[in-house]
C-alpha cells in the first residue's frame, strides 16, 4: 500500500547491524519505488538480502514485549518543510520516563542500551551535533528539550529528513507491565 508523497524508512539488514533512513516517496512504477533522498547516519548497501522499506505512519510506537536477551529497536521518522534563511534545528523530549504506574525503565546512562539490563534510550540519525551526544551514542531522554537534528540553511531546509532510533531492553528481572510515555519533537 505505498503511494508517491509516502514517508517511508528503509531498514538495510534488519537481522543484523542494520542502517536506518528515511525517504519520501516521488514515484512507483511497477516493483520499483523510487524516493527522493535516503538520509541515514551509516553507509547503505541496498542488495536485496534482509533489506526491509516501511511505510512510516501512526502516531505511536509500539516496543512490544521486551527480551531479557536482546534489543528491541523502533523508529520515528520526521520530515520538516520550512521557508527559513537560517535553518533550523529539531529537538526532542519527553513527558516522563517509560514507565508502567510506580515502574519505570531506567535511562541509558554508559552510551549504548545494552541486552539483559533495563534500559531505554535514542540515537539520532545526524551524526553532526554540537549540543547533544545522541549523535555518537544512545542518550537518555529527558524532559529538557534536547538537540537531535541541525539542518543549516540552503535548499536542504526543504523536506528534510531524518530520524530518532529509540532503543530498549529489560533484565530477566524486569516488572512487567504495560509501559508508556510522550515524546515531542520540535522543529525551531
Amino acid at each position: 500500500n505505498f503511494s508517491v508523497g509516502n514517508l517511508v524508512v528503509l531498514v538495510q539488514n534488519v537481522t543484523s547491524s542494520h542502517v536506518t533512513a528515511p525517504g519520501e516517496i516521488t514515484a512507483i512504477a511497477g516493483s520499483v519505488i523510487t524516493v527522493d533522498q535516503l538520509v541515514s547516519n551509516g553507509s547503505l548497501v541496498i542488495d536485496g538480502t534482509d533489506d526491509i522499506l516501511y511505510r512510516a505512519t501512526g502516531t505511536s510506537v509500539a516496543f512490544g514485549g521486551l527480551s531479557s536477551s536482546s534489543i528491541i529497536r523502533r523508529v520515528i521518522a520526521w520530515q520538516v518543510s520550512v521557508d527559513v534563511a537560517n535553518g533550523f534545528v529539531v529537538y526532542l523530549a519527553e513527558d516522563n520516563n517509560l514507565q508502567s504506574g510506580a515502574n519505570t525503565i531506567t535511562d541509558v546512562s554508559d552510551g549504548e542500551v545494552t541486552a539483559s539490563s533495563t534500559e531505554y534510550g535514542a540515537r539520532s540519525s545526524d551524526t553532526t551535533l554540537a549540543s547533544s551526544t545522541f549523535d555518537t551514542e544512545d542518550a537518555a531522554i529527558t524532559s529538557t528539550l534536547q538537540q537531535v537534528a541541525t539542518i543549516s540553511s540552503g535548499s536542504v531546509s526543504f523536506n528534510a529528513k531524518g530520524y530518532v532510533e529509540l532503543k530498549a531492553a529489560r533484565s530477566s528481572g524486569a516488572q512487567q507491565g504495560t509501559y508508556e510515555q510522550n515524546l515531542y519533537l520540535v522543529a525551531s
